[in-house]
Parts: C-alpha cells; sequence; structure tokens
C-alpha cells in the first residue's frame, strides 16, 4: 500500500462491537488481533483514517479515537497490543487524516490561516489526556460550522454496550446483556432493522417513480 501510495480507512469500532466474537469463532486470536491495523499503518507511514460505518455503530469520532487507542473489545480484552496508536496520532487521523482521504485538507482538518473556520468545542484538551480511557469522558461543548453556532453538551459513555438494558435505545445505539445471546440478539437486531429500512427504500422508489442513480463504490478496511 505505502509503495502504491494507497491510503485507507479503518473500522476501528469493530474491535469494540465484534472483536470478542473474532476472537473466538470467526477468524481465530492470530487474525483478530490485526482487524485495523492503524498501529501498522503509523508506523509505515500510510495515511490513515477511521469511520463509524453508522448507521451500524453511531457517528462519534472519538469514540472511533478511544477504540483506535484502547483496542478492547466488549469483555474488556485487549485486542492486538501492537496495533494500538496514540491519543494525537488518532485525533490526527480524525481530523487531518479524514481531510486528506477526502481530498480536501487544504481547506479542511485543522484551524488554519485560509481554511474553512469550521470546528468543534470540547469540554478539555484531548491532547493532555493522560489514558486512552479518559477519550470516554470527553464531552462535546457545541460546534461551529458555516460561521454559526451549534451548542451541545453530550459525552461517550452512551456508545458502550452495558449490562441490564437488553433492547434498550441509549444515545443512539442499541444495548444489550452482556449474556450468551449478547451477539446473536446484536445481528439479529441489525439485518432485522437494515432489511426493514431497504424495504421502505423500495416501496418509497417505486411508489414515486424514483430511478436510484448508480454511485461510484469505495470500499474501506
Amino acid at each position: 500500500m505505502k509503495e502504491l501510495g494507497v491510503a485507507t480507512n479503518l473500522f476501528t469500532n469493530h474491535i469494540y462491537y465484534w472483536g470478542d466474537l473474532h476472537y473466538s469463532t470467526f477468524v481465530g486470536p492470530d487474525r483478530a488481533e490485526d482487524m485495523n491495523p492503524a498501529g501498522s499503518a503509523q508506523r509505515l507511514g500510510i495515511p490513515f483514517s477511521m469511520h463509524s460505518d453508522a448507521s451500524v455503530t453511531s457517528v462519534n469520532p472519538i469514540f472511533c479515537m478511544w477504540t483506535a487507542t484502547a483496542r478492547k473489545t466488549m469483555s474488556g480484552r485487549v485486542l492486538g497490543e501492537a496495533e494500538r496508536i496514540t491519543v494525537p496520532q488518532a485525533l490526527h487521523a480524525v481530523t487531518l487524516g479524514a481531510a486528506y482521504l477526502l481530498g480536501q485538507d487544504d481547506k479542511k482538518g485543522s484551524i488554519k490561516t485560509g481554511k474553512l473556520a469550521d470546528f468543534t468545542v470540547l469540554d478539555r484538551n484531548p491532547l493532555e489526556i493522560a489514558s486512552p480511557d479518559e477519550l470516554l469522558d470527553v464531552k462535546v461543548l457545541g460546534t461551529v460550522m458555516g460561521g454559526k453556532a451549534f451548542p451541545r453538551v453530550c459525552s461517550l459513555r452512551p456508545c458502550l454496550l452495558t449490562k441490564h438494558r437488553s433492547g434498550r435505545r441509549v444515545g443512539g445505539s442499541s444495548t444489550y446483556s452482556m449474556g450468551s445471546s449478547t451477539y446473536n440478539g446484536m445481528l439479529s437486531c441489525f439485518f432485522q432493522g437494515f432489511s426493514r429500512r431497504l424495504l421502505r427504500s423500495i416501496w418509497s422508489a417505486r411508489a414515486t417513480r424514483l430511478r436510484v442513480p448508480c454511485g461510484r463504490i469505495t470500499s474501506s478496511i
């Protein structure tokens, strides 16, 4: 990838939500620990960013930073210690790294003279955080886009799946108990929801006689 000049977009949230299942069932320990190798990309100088695969997981770049720096699964297992990155490296990935992959790093990704003044206001400086787990307590106070302020206060803790809340919707993502049926419930919920959305989209397109355009398909890890 380095020789070809290829960049990558990593789904690090996958480690938390499905890492245990890959470790025990799908691909085995060795391959599971190599999933979404942000550490390797960093060491090799391969440009990368991170995504949430919305609406599979919630859109939350700081949560992506946590999954890339902590690499903890739902059970608390550290999956791929060597593939961890630092908080500053993760911050770069979701800002300048994302802008670079979009081909817009000349006008986005950092606060600099000549660039767009679109930014997020946090309750603390992420560069001063001592432990990756502290990222989960960072609150978004608001954003500024196009010169307009949008105040908001939210934390990242609701992104985590918690016990004894089976089926309840918290922070925009369904949460499930940590019993033996956790993953079956997650997958069933996801596919049922996806099927319903797909059928609604098809029905809407037919009812209004819309022609859905075919776009370019891009892939990410």
